[in-house]
């Protein structure tokens, strides 16, 4: 801990990455900060957020067949909805 008032302090605590467990997966990983996913199920979240997988969510929500924009409306409105936890569950 550094207590010097008069400069900015270069002292940075180094701490050990946590060895947690996914809570998709099972599988162990280090992190360096609190997560609840590994790398690899973080990713497969993101990719379905960013509409990587439209076959994947087609499969769970249908296909309405809708024009492009409303398409695009609807994914996003019910993608907003879901936490990393949910969806991997």
């Amino acid at each position: 801990m550094c207590f010097e008032l008069t400069t900015t302090c270069n002292k940075k605590e180094e701490k050990e990455p946590m060895i947690l467990e996914c809570g998709a997966c099972g599988k162990d990983f280090k992190w360096p900060r609190k997560v609840n996913f590994c790398a690899r199920c973080q990713i497969s979240f993101m990719d379905w957020q960013t509409e990587k997988m439209d076959g994947e969510f087609d499969r769970l929500f249908g296909d309405l067949e809708l024009s492009a924009i409303e398409e695009g409306s609807r994914k996003r409105k019910i993608k907003e909805e879901f936490t990393p936890m949910e969806w991997m569950t």
